[in-house]
């Protein structure tokens, strides 16, 4: 069996999991930071006039909601986003 080495380290990724207003707003996420996510889903929410996505990134939560802040009317994604496992769906207003 051969040892395979490569200089590219595995990264640790996280599962997070937010609400956004519409699907173009996630998609805006997606595509300014296309080398920092994957595994992009996004499905229906709850409310109808929102979805919800959920996504893999070596990125830590606090690096997320700062690209999340750079996205025009990003705000319910920014202030919903978390870990998977600690994801409520309720906003942070204080983000």
């Amino acid at each position: 069996m051969n040892n395979i080495k490569t200089d590219n380290p595995i990264k640790k990724t996280i599962k997070y999991k937010c609400r956004a207003e519409c699907e173009e707003d996630i998609l805006k996420f997606w595509d300014n930071n296309i080398d920092d996510v994957s595994d992009l889903e996004i499905f229906s929410s709850l409310n109808p006039l929102e979805v919800e996505a959920t996504f893999n990134s070596p990125l830590e939560l606090s690096e997320i909601i700062k690209l999340m802040e750079n996205i025009f009317d990003g705000h319910v994604m920014y202030q919903t986003v978390k870990p998977i496992d600690e994801y409520t769906g309720e906003r942070d207003y204080d983000i």
